[in-house]
């Protein structure tokens, strides 16, 4: 499940179109999920469905900006699968870090990454089918808060690894670097 619905209010512009790899990022990483998922699907708000190509699949988050937990729930009311959830900000994502998080096994049910300061990224993370139940009865629009109540395991990242890229300053330093 690609996160790509949000407001972006801090970029000043809307994240869908934004371009990293030659191509909107949102495309990037649906090929890049391609080799690993049965199936991807963007998270999308209404504004967002009509730019993207009718042969994939997508999830409306018909309650726009509600944030990105709102979107997995969103996920889980349709298909009661494991989610594998990638934020569209995150432009160093590849086929490394997907295999780490879906190689760790794990008892949680949550698989969060994590950065060298140990902060946990619940965003790009793995979320157990099992998870349904409890996601669809919490009442908190965090997702931090969620996975911290629920149980995670984590996997680390470098810190270039799980950067994201919030604000138009960033963006400029991403290609400068």
């Amino acid at each position: 499940l690609i996160l790509n619905g949000g407001k972006s209010s801090r970029m000043d512009s809307d994240k869908f179109h934004i371009q990293y790899h030659n191509k909107p990022q949102y495309l990037h990483l649906y090929h890049l999920l391609q080799n690993f998922c049965d199936e991807v699907f963007i998270s999308c708000n209404g504004s967002q469905l009509q730019l993207i190509d009718p042969s994939i699949s997508t999830i409306v988050d018909e309650d726009n900006f509600e944030g990105p937990l709102h979107a997995i729930k969103n996920a889980y009311e349709k298909h009661q699968v494991n989610w594998l959830t990638v934020p569209c900000d995150m432009p160093y994502v590849n086929k490394k870090i997907i295999n780490k998080i879906l190689e760790n096994n794990s008892d949680q049910l949550v698989k969060c990454t994590s950065d060298t300061e140990e902060r946990i990224n619940p965003l790009l993370a793995l979320y157990s089918a099992g998870n349904k139940d409890y996601l669809l009865n919490f009442s908190k629009k965090s997702a931090t808060a969620y996975v911290k109540q629920v149980g995670y395991s984590t996997i680390k990242l470098s810190a270039l690894e799980s950067r994201n890229i919030n604000t138009l300053a960033e963006y400029k330093k991403f290609f400068n670097n």
